[in-house]
């Protein structure tokens, strides 16, 4: 038997298989792509860098045959990375490719830095009705915030199947933070997201004004009309307006200091007892030296803080004796009973 033969026959079949193998453990690791029955696709971004930018090639992170993307989410770090999109199914009269790409033939590449929509005026035949269906990045943990490394954020949009479109009618933007700058972050739940029935259409990175820092500003959402060009239908933007009449998602003005509306979430370096303790403790030793200052504000608060604990203690101790108390009221309740039935 010539074992050199098969060695040269089916070494390149054992590297393929061990090959897809780690590409296949890796991506199922890192839960890259999950699936759910409800036709919901979640795709973790995070460790997907690098890919092809052509938008008729597959890209790292991109929805499957007949999805659209309708949401982001930043788990912690306030829209300055994205960790996760959401895609959903909703082109159900779009015939399947049967997994082969592309999902969808006429895509075209924007960027998020300065082109935030997939529509351009300028070339209506071209990006009319379409939707974000992919993005790319080119760093591990999907940073956006570097200058210059991070001036291109690439997403791909594509043109709906034959038999839908887009409404731009109903288009409202969902930003990625409230009226004061707080951003939508969460490690468990999407809450950027467009409403039932829409689509992303456009993606912004923009300077926030509190930190001079690039973040996921907001995302364009566009409701998906099914019929052709003479039977569209227009619907109104489902927008929350508050009594004013301005949008709910209108960023205020005036960012000068702490907002009002987050003031008591914001905690000085010492709280306001012990400040009115140290400084009384201060003026009443002004002519000792620094040291001796710091030393008796050391001792102050030592002292409060036992007499704190002593607080608890006690309480917890009446506490214990009076259970206690009730424990042994209803023993000796209990027991003439048994003693009268023996």
């Amino acid at each position: 038997m010539d074992y050199g033969l098969i060695r040269k026959k089916y070494f390149p079949c054992l590297c393929l298989s061990l090959w897809l193998s780690f590409i296949g453990a890796t991506n199922r690791y890192y839960q890259t792509y999950l699936s759910y029955g409800s036709g919901d696709t979640m795709i973790q971004i995070i460790h997907t860098q690098g890919g092809s930018l052509l938008p008729h090639n597959k890209w790292n992170v991109e929805c499957l045959d007949g999805e659209a993307m309708v949401g982001i989410n930043d788990s912690f770090d306030d829209y300055i990375r994205l960790q996760s999109a959401w895609c959903k199914f909703m082109f159900p009269l779009k015939p399947p490719t049967n997994g082969l790409y592309p999902y969808y033939p006429r895509c075209h590449v924007r960027n998020a830095t300065d082109q935030y929509h997939c529509y351009v005026p300028t070339q209506h035949n071209v990006t009319s009705d379409t939707f974000i269906t992919a993005m790319h990045t080119h760093h591990p943990f999907s940073w956006i915030h570097r200058i210059p490394q991070d001036n291109l954020v690439p997403f791909k949009c594509c043109k709906t199947p034959l038999g839908y479109y887009i409404d731009y009618v109903s288009c409202y933007y969902q930003p990625t933070h409230d009226p004061n700058f707080e951003y939508y972050d969460s490690p468990f739940q999407f809450i950027v997201y467009c409403a039932q029935g829409h689509v992303m259409t456009g993606l912004s990175k923009k300077v926030n004004p509190y930190t001079a820092e690039h973040r996921y500003d907001w995302i364009q959402c566009c409701r998906v009309g099914v019929g052709l060009a003479p039977r569209r239908a227009a619907h109104p933007p489902p927008v929350t307006y508050m009594p004013s009449g301005v949008p709910t998602y209108r960023a205020r003005g005036d960012l000068i200091g702490i907002p009002a509306e987050y003031s008591s979430q914001y905690r000085t370096f010492r709280d306001a007892q012990a400040s009115d303790q140290d400084q009384a403790d201060d003026q009443g030793r002004e002519s000792g030296t620094q040291t001796d200052i710091h030393s008796h504000r050391w001792e102050s608060t030592v002292e409060r803080n036992y007499w704190k604990d002593e607080k608890l203690r006690r309480t917890n101790r009446e506490k214990l004796l009076a259970s206690r108390t009730l424990i042994k009221g209803r023993e000796s309740s209990f027991w003439p009973t048994v003693q009268n039935q023996r």
